[in-house]
């Protein structure tokens, strides 16, 4: 995790980093990392090439990319041509709270990955004049606010920001999962969930789940199934590829150790559910955190 996400989940006084890359002779190769919070980047100026979990767009002026945590990103510049963009990063806890559900019962009390996994996005949405117009209106004012630091910047940011995720959500450019979180027993479901972040480099089952906390089987099934809308299978491999993710990026260990480590049966298993979950396979995407195949600034 990069610093400023320990920074994040420490508490800062407004976990919000927003800034502008600016790059004047289009030299800028930000590396492969791993994300634990949300980032959105805003092509001010100029055009830059973002890869995000091995897959590579090419962005211009007025294109959005959309980073969720467990995805590992770069941002590649253009020789011989200004880029300007603009970067904001925050943890989806910030909007989560004030999103009109149970303040104890929000989806940021439960799984590390569960907004991530529940959300559909577009990594670079295509966006009509009038969405870019207004992103970027909105974006620029969370920027000046940070800048500025005038009375009250706090609350004007959280509120930009609250406005920035209605609209995304208004225009589907990024659905996160509406059901389930008020529904009876939000206990129930935060306990399901720390056990399987806790366990996920074990060979868990619901059944394994249920007993373990004193739950019926089939209850579990079904509560998750309803309240997520996806299945359990689904959502343990999502928490292992993405772990899985975590350690390519560091690059300290072999993909045989980092399938053991997060709970696969060895490299071949690891290899099936990470190209199903991500399209491309563990090894691939070491060549690019390695820088391999990655090519250089553009």
């Amino acid at each position: 995790m990069a610093d400023f996400e320990k920074e994040l989940h420490e508490g800062m006084e407004v976990p919000v980093e927003v800034f502008v890359q600016d790059a004047p002779g289009g030299d800028l190769n930000v590396q492969e990392h791993w994300h634990d919070c949300l980032e959105f980047q805003f092509v001010l100026e100029g055009k830059a090439e973002q890869i995000v979990n091995g897959k590579r767009y090419m962005t211009k002026e007025g294109d959005l990319t959309v980073i969720l945590g467990g995805d590992i990103h770069a941002t590649r510049g253009r020789r011989g041509q200004r880029i300007r963009i603009l970067v904001l990063k925050f943890m989806p806890s910030l909007f989560e709270r004030g999103s009109g559900g149970k303040k104890d019962g929000g989806a940021e009390k439960y799984g590390r990955y569960l907004y991530s996994f529940l959300s559909k996005r577009e990594v670079v949405p295509e966006l009509t004049q009038v969405q870019r117009e207004y992103l970027d209106t909105l974006f620029c004012g969370i920027a000046r606010e940070m800048e500025e630091k005038q009375d009250g910047y706090e609350l004007m940011i959280k509120g930009e920001i609250f406005l920035l995720m209605g609209y995304l959500q208004r225009e589907k450019i990024l659905e996160p999962y509406r059901g389930g979180w008020q529904q009876e027993g939000p206990c129930d479901m935060e306990r399901i969930l720390h056990f399987m972040e806790e366990n996920y480099d074990q060979d868990i089952s619901l059944r394994e789940v249920a007993d373990s906390l004193h739950m019926n089987y089939s209850y579990t099934s079904r509560y998750f199934k309803k309240t997520t809308g996806r299945n359990f299978k689904e959502y343990l491999d999502f928490i292992r590829v993405s772990e899985a993710n975590r350690l390519l990026a560091e690059g300290r260990k072999s993909i045989t150790e980092i399938s053991i480590r997060c709970g696969f049966n060895g490299p071949q298993a690891m290899n099936r559910v990470y190209g199903k979950v991500t399209g491309i396979s563990p090894s691939g995407m070491r060549r690019l955190c390695q820088g391999i195949g990655a090519g250089k600034a553009m």
